[in-house]
């Protein structure tokens, strides 16, 4: 695919989604292909970040696809996140990179602290379900999901937790 276009690929590692992992074997190949530029790693584990980070460091920008995770893929040398959060809380995801970028540590750790419960929450059933319920309760789309996607069991839980 990525040798069918000239544009920019950014390989997606989401086991909790495929159920598959993108591993090193699998990313020496990969590396070789000029326009595969970034992974966004959501594997959730630290451990394989900074195993894949400092194999292909050169081969490769990567961008944590945990939200959770932000701050731990920063500190390892990532570029970045992929946010499912920031699309319910762009400000702060965005603030809380920036301090990081900034060389601002000790308060990018305090916000990331304050952020973990709402993130949390975004996560406590299959993404999109808790993003796409925030952003109804914040006014911005409807509720829609496709199947076999269903409603959030836990609409009060995140209108608490993001003060609505």
């Amino acid at each position: 695919i990525a040798q069918s276009t000239a544009l920019p690929i950014i390989l997606y590692n989401v086991p909790s989604r495929t159920g598959l992992e993108l591993t090193t074997g699998a990313l020496y190949p990969l590396a070789q292909v000029e326009n595969i530029v970034a992974i966004k790693e959501a594997s959730a584990d630290v451990s394989k970040l900074e195993n894949k980070m400092s194999e292909f460091k050169d081969a490769f920008y990567f961008y944590s696809g945990c939200d959770e995770l932000i701050l731990p893929a920063y500190s390892l040398g990532s570029h970045g996140v992929i946010s499912a959060a920031a699309n319910v809380i762009p400000r702060e995801i965005s603030t809380l990179c920036a301090l990081f970028e900034g060389n601002k540590v000790k308060e990018a750790t305090s916000l990331a602290l304050e952020l973990a419960p709402i993130i949390r929450e975004l996560f406590a059933e299959v993404n999109p379900i808790p993003v796409k319920c925030a952003l109804n309760l914040m006014g911005m789309c409807e509720n829609e999901l496709r199947l076999p996607l269903t409603p959030s069991s836990r609409r009060e839980q995140i209108k608490k937790i993001l003060q609505l």
